[in-house]
């Protein structure tokens, strides 16, 4: 795992077991994970992980630090509201602070009836621009197939108050 030495925090939203933290404890980075799930948080913790159950579209009430990346992988599809859940990440963000996502990429979300958003890499792209990211970085995973990925590294402005 290549990671930013800059990079001493990360918060994993919709962290599941938290299997992440395994990596920053080697490399040692603070980690915080937040999950919607009880028992996905339970179990996690019950492998000695730091984690908390929280909801993305109310981060900033439960989590009280700020990060200087923010991860979420497959979890933002989940979101009702990505744009609400894009700016509680800014107000737990460092100074400039990562923001890094992992999505699907599907063109019909009927059969996913737990997916609230369906993402292109250049929508993804468009929704943090709008909410005053600069894009990092950007990549498509095994593009044009069913299971299709993009993911995409944000940073938030110096100049950006959050």
């Amino acid at each position: 795992l290549k990671i930013n030495k800059n990079i001493k925090s990360i918060l994993d939203i919709g962290c599941r077991e938290a299997l992440t933290q395994d990596i920053c404890d080697e490399i040692g980075v603070d980690f915080l994970g937040v999950d919607v799930s009880e028992k996905s948080v339970n179990y996690a913790k019950s492998k000695g992980r730091n984690v908390m159950v929280g909801d993305a579209h109310s981060l900033s009430d439960a989590v009280k630090e700020k990060y200087d990346f923010i991860l979420s992988v497959h979890s933002l599809e989940h979101c009702y509201d990505p744009v609400r859940v894009i700016n509680e990440c800014k107000k737990c963000l460092n100074k400039n602070g990562l923001v890094g996502i992992r999505v699907p990429v599907q063109k019909d979300i009927s059969n996913q009836p737990a997916h609230f958003s369906i993402y292109s890499p250049a929508s993804l792209k468009a929704l943090l621009s709008s909410c005053g990211f600069g894009i990092s970085y950007t990549k498509s995973i095994r593009p044009g197939e069913k299971y299709e990925e993009a993911i995409i590294i944000g940073q938030l402005d110096s100049g950006e108050v959050n």
